[in-house]
């Protein structure tokens, strides 16, 4: 195989592995703006999530931690809707902190359900994130406002 041959083979190769990289990375993309919550654990759907932002990390197209909150937020389902309003009201939430007050809503919600009702869960939960989150005026409140 001579020089130009080869160097043609090496560019076909290049054009072909980029154009399966750019299909790979739109579908990933694809999958974490389309996810819902379905019958799963919510640590799953978590995981899974924080999975595919790290395939797109992996190939230097980082996804947005802002987008990433929203999107899993808009993926959540009916029984999550109380705690999605609340989250979204605030400013600035990262991941991990999504990821904990998530799987967190979560124990509670198979707590609740498991006992039978959805009695103040909600405003419990709220009640308790605030405080810890810097939503009381205790100017030894370690949380953020």
């Amino acid at each position: 195989m001579d020089y130009t041959a080869s160097t043609y083979l090496w560019k076909a190769l290049e054009k072909l592995y980029s154009a399966h990289s750019k299909l790979r990375m739109n579908a990933t993309r694809t999958h974490i703006q389309t996810n819902k919550k379905g019958k799963s654990i919510m640590e799953e759907d978590l995981k899974q999530m924080k999975s595919w932002v790290g395939v797109l990390a992996i190939v230097r197209n980082p996804y947005l931690e802002l987008q990433l909150v929203a999107n899993m937020l808009f993926g959540l389902d009916r029984e999550y809707m109380h705690i999605d309003i609340l989250i979204e009201s605030w400013d600035n939430v990262t991941w991990q902190e999504l990821y904990e007050l998530l799987l967190n809503y979560d124990s509670k919600l198979d707590h609740v359900n498991a006992s039978g009702g959805m009695n103040n869960v909600t405003s419990n939960f709220s009640a308790n994130y605030a405080a810890n989150r810097g939503g009381n005026n205790n100017p030894n409140n370690k949380g953020r406002s």
